[in-house]
């Protein structure tokens, strides 16, 4: 597979928008594992209509190392409080808000995990709608 210069590989899908969402959410440890292997530990995966990079263990503290990514950035253009809940957090900035969402949620991720599981599968659901039409159980 040919790759463009200075890019990660993309993981290959077959469904638009949709691309490995399902794979991801049901089979994540097979999931990664299988595509660490055949692509190594830095590769993109198709999600919910956007590319994610998976980047391993090894490139952990280098992804945090450097001001190349913005902590703050991310998680005000992933998640933004301040347009959600703008009244109630005018007087906070965008750092302090990323710590108590590491400190209060992302450490108990392990709790939310499936229930979040459950609520992206009940809205893709309720928007797409049923995606086993045409497909024989053994897919899915």
């Amino acid at each position: 597979m040919a790759y463009i210069e200075n890019e990660l590989p993309l993981v290959p899908y077959r469904y638009p928008i949709i691309g490995h969402t399902y794979d991801f959410l049901f089979n994540t440890e097979n999931f990664l594992k299988e595509y660490k292997e055949k692509y190594g530990k830095l590769f993109s995966i198709y999600i919910l209509g956007s590319i994610n990079t998976i980047a391993g263990a090894d490139y952990a503290y280098e992804v945090f190392k450097y001001n190349t990514f913005d902590f703050v950035t991310a998680i005000d253009k992933t998640f933004p409080l301040l347009t959600i809940f703008e009244h109630f957090v005018r007087n906070y900035s965008n750092s302090y808000i990323a710590q108590v969402i590491s400190e209060q949620i992302g450490s108990k991720l392990d709790v939310y995990t499936s229930r979040m599981q459950k609520e992206l599968l009940f809205g893709i659901e309720s928007i797409i709608g049923d995606l086993k039409i045409g497909y024989s159980e053994e897919f899915f």
